[in-house]
């Protein structure tokens, strides 16, 4: 058994579970050990791609809008990346506007919002020669104005796992539990909420969703005074979500 393995079967021992989001937090974001705590590579050499690791052009893409957008505030702006990886991202933006938008570039400053030590110093390295222009933030900043954008984070989140009770027209929370050295799944407690689109699910159809990432989006809402948020991810519209083929959730690992 792994060491992530171990604490996780740890945690589940008082009490014989945790929720699945417990779970997903430590396989992913435990500090040493989590997935994306050890995972730096991505594209070719790591285990999946992104619009950043194929190249610069996203990020060349994004500088040109958001000199537009920030030429209209016409005074000294935050870009604030939030789920930045390895920083990637955010120096591809800064090389653009380096290179073809001096004015702006002279004018803005870059928060990354990041509470993982070992992607600061990954992100670190990667702004190397924009690191005059760079801060670090654990939590999101009360005060921002500018350009607050994110590549592929709001999936990332940890989320509930909801299975569907037929019978009691009423949904219920999957946890994890231990069976030796395995992981195995629980039925935790009824939840007193509907998605309005429980008609004609079958029994124990699962859904998940993430109340951290509502409460993360309204955060950042609340903390820009002035200028844009850009979010890009993958999804689904309720009325494709909600459909058979997906009895089984929509989780991936």
């Amino acid at each position: 058994m792994n060491e992530l393995a171990h604490l996780i079967h740890k945690e589940i021992r008082p009490n014989g579970a945790i929720s699945f989001e417990q779970f997903m937090e430590h396989a992913l974001y435990e500090p040493g050990l989590g997935y994306y705590e050890t995972q730096r590579e991505v594209g070719k050499k790591g285990d999946f791609f992104t619009s950043v690791s194929v190249g610069p052009l996203f990020g060349e893409l994004l500088a040109f809008q958001f000199a537009q957008w920030l030429e209209s505030i016409g005074r000294s702006v935050q870009l604030i990346e939030a789920g930045a990886h390895n920083g990637q991202l955010s120096c591809d933006v800064l090389n653009a506007l380096e290179k073809w938008h001096p004015n702006i570039y002279r004018n803005v400053s870059v928060i990354i919002v990041e509470p993982s030590k070992q992607h600061q110093q990954w992100q670190a390295e990667v702004l190397m020669r924009h690191k005059g222009k760079v801060e670090w933030h654990c939590e999101i900043p009360k005060e921002l104005c500018g350009i607050f954008f994110c590549n592929e984070l709001l999936d990332a989140f940890p989320v509930q796992r909801l299975g569907w009770d037929a019978n009691e027209n009423s949904w219920f929370e999957w946890g994890v539990a231990s069976e030796g050295e395995r992981f195995v799944w629980r039925r935790m407690e009824n939840l007193p909420m509907q998605f309005g689109c429980e008609e004609g699910l079958s029994d124990r159809y699962v859904t998940v969703q993430s109340t951290r990432r509502e409460a993360f989006w309204m955060e950042v809402s609340n903390a820009l005074s002035q200028g844009r948020i850009m979010a890009f991810d993958y999804g689904l519209e309720s009325d494709a979500f909600f459909v058979p083929p997906r009895k089984n959730g929509t989780l991936r690992a």
